[in-house]
């Protein structure tokens, strides 16, 4: 979960995209769910969707080896409002759930 500072919401820290990353990859290796459907889901916040997208965007790019193109795809129909800094006041940049800054074509963890 993320703990904002002021009208922040995301993207969620290293630390959580590693937690989230490494428990999926274990239910998706696992024996017991071979052939078993896993759903992500999240409520219809589009805060919390921006930060579920992410999560699963930065998965496919970690585990699966998909480029970010390839992992945005699935949700490249979808709405997602702008991640914003922690400070007060007006947000002078742009920051997406697919933005090219965020989530790098080349992010890997060894």
């Amino acid at each position: 979960m993320y703990q904002p500072f002021f009208e922040d919401f995301g993207p969620l820290n290293l630390g959580q995209v590693h937690s989230f990353c490494a428990e999926l990859d274990k239910l998706m290796n696992h024996g017991d769910y071979k052939k078993a459907k896993i759903y992500h889901y999240c409520s219809e916040n589009p805060k919390k969707k921006a930060n579920a997208a992410f999560l699963m965007g930065a998965y496919q790019i970690i585990a699966l080896k998909k480029t970010a193109k390839e992992a945005w795809k699935p949700f490249a129909k979808e709405t997602f409002p702008n991640f914003r800094d922690a400070m007060k006041g007006i947000c002078s940049y742009k920051c997406t759930v697919n933005s090219s800054d965020l989530i790098p074509n080349r992010f890997r963890i060894a």
